[in-house]
């Protein structure tokens, strides 16, 4: 994987198609195929009570959202279907769109944050340590990943970078990469 250039930013939309439709919490315990094929929002393995987290609620209902691409979805606007450039550049958010993803960019880093494997909360606390926040609370994790950042040009957040490097970590564990 390489960072800070084209090819990290196309793989985030790489991550959240490959996402889509499945659940962080339980491929964060080691469960693959079929059985995490249903979205952290439907999972009957515990997922679903994460919804109800600080890390949940501090982004949901407090909006401790992306400082950088969409608020609603998380990604870059280049990638998000409800943003169109007008002809002096400017992006626009088109009210009557939807972003194709909805919250799964959210509810992934969630599930992964809350799942009873910890090396996925070591990981991003060491990143988050790493950029100097010291404070590793769901409220301050949920600041973290909505910290703006801009790749090759690309506005996102901190939570694009962080889903792709969970996403290696298990696709590695069952022998597939980016």
């Amino acid at each position: 994987m390489s960072w800070d250039n084209d090819e990290e930013v196309r793989e985030w939309k790489v991550v959240m198609d490959w996402w889509m439709g499945k659940c962080s919490f339980c491929a964060g315990r080691g469960v693959q195929g079929r059985q995490i094929e249903h979205t952290l929002r439907q999972c009957p393995n515990g997922g679903k009570r994460t919804l109800r987290s600080v890390l949940a609620e501090s982004i949901h209902e407090e909006g401790f959202r992306a400082g950088g691409g969409c608020q609603r979805c998380a990604l870059p606007r280049e990638v998000c279907q409800a943003w169109e450039q007008d002809r002096s550049g400017a992006w626009c958010f088109d009210l009557s769109a939807s972003c194709q993803y909805g919250s799964q960019a959210y509810d992934t880093a969630i599930g992964f944050f809350l799942c009873p494997n910890p090396r996925y909360r070591i990981d991003i606390m060491e990143n988050m340590a790493d950029e100097g926040f010291d404070d590793h609370d769901e409220e301050s994790v949920a600041l973290w990943l909505g910290e703006k950042i801009t790749v090759a040009g690309v506005e996102a957040c901190e939570m694009m970078r962080q889903l792709r490097g969970w996403s290696q970590m298990v696709w590695e564990e069952k022998g597939r990469g980016i």
